[in-house]
Parts: structure tokens; sequence; C-alpha cells
């Protein structure tokens, strides 16, 4: 999860990486032998949900060529469910086409209020901040 920030609350950022495992002797994905095999060399990129195929995700935010994902300066007031996306710089699966891994993020607003009570973003989770205040 990431966050916009407001006048009260800073931005939350996100660190991503990209970390590549060998299949180990059963050769199957996500299994006990599975080997670790360390950081892959990546480009970094993302896609917004529901948008169209294409076009700019920059009132998102922006994920850097180290991994580092920045949510935009000026809150959307919106929700978005986003992929970010890791391609190899160098490896090709069996039928030659670049290795990808997807992450799912969600980026969000700073606060919000429900059912009478205001929420505030807190690093990874929402914290319940009391009944919403009546804005006049």
């Amino acid at each position: 999860m990431a966050a916009f920030g407001d006048q009260t609350y800073k931005r939350g950022y996100q660190q991503f990486d990209a970390v590549g495992y060998q299949r180990g002797p059963d050769d199957k994905l996500h299994t006990a032998d599975d080997v670790e095999l360390g950081p892959v060399d990546v480009t970094w990129s993302m896609e917004v949900f529901y948008a169209t195929p294409g076009s700019s995700s920059d009132f998102v935010g922006k994920v850097s060529p180290t991994g580092f994902f920045e949510p935009a300066a000026t809150s959307p007031k919106n929700n978005f469910d986003v992929w970010v996306i890791a391609t190899a710089k160098s490896e090709k699966d069996k039928n030659g086409r670049p290795v990808v891994g997807k992450a799912y993020m969600v980026v969000t607003v700073p606060t919000y209020t429900f059912q009478g009570r205001r929420y505030v973003r807190d690093l990874d989770r929402w914290v319940d901040d009391g009944p919403a205040k009546e804005e006049k």
C-alpha cells in the first residue's frame, strides 16, 4: 500500500525488489525446494487497473529505476489499484520471452470517513481516529 498526502499527512511510499528463484529438483513453483538466486536486474513500470492501455499513470505516481514508488504530490482524492511490473533485462523464459513479475499495490487517500468514523492511514494499515468532525 502507498498513499497520497495532504496538508496534515505525508505521502506513503513503497519500495519494490525483484528476487529470482530456481524451481528446485521437483521443477514446481512455490514449493519448499525452491532456491533463492538473489536480486534480478529489472526494468520497472506500472499499470493502473481499468486505465486505457498505454495511457499515462503519472496522476497516481511513478516508480523509479530502483523500484521506489513515489505517489503523486497532488491527491486525485481517489484510491487506485496498480500493478507494479518488473521485467528482467537479460533473463528469458523457455519460450524466449522476457521474465516478468507483477506486484499488486493500492495507492490510497490519507484519510477517509466511514459510518461516521474517521480513519487515518498509518504505514500499511488504517487506524480509527474517532468520530468524524462535521465540515462547515
